[in-house]
């Protein structure tokens, strides 16, 4: 069974992803950090 996954997508528009991600996939958590 996996339980976890590590990804590195890039996207034009992040925001309207992680509502996807969130809202329509129902992952419960997404992380998101800038590098800088």
């Amino acid at each position: 069974m996996i339980n976890g996954a590590h990804a590195i997508p890039y996207s034009k528009d992040a925001e309207a992803d992680r509502r996807f991600l969130r809202d329509v996939l129902g992952f419960p958590y997404v992380d998101s950090a800038v590098a800088g």
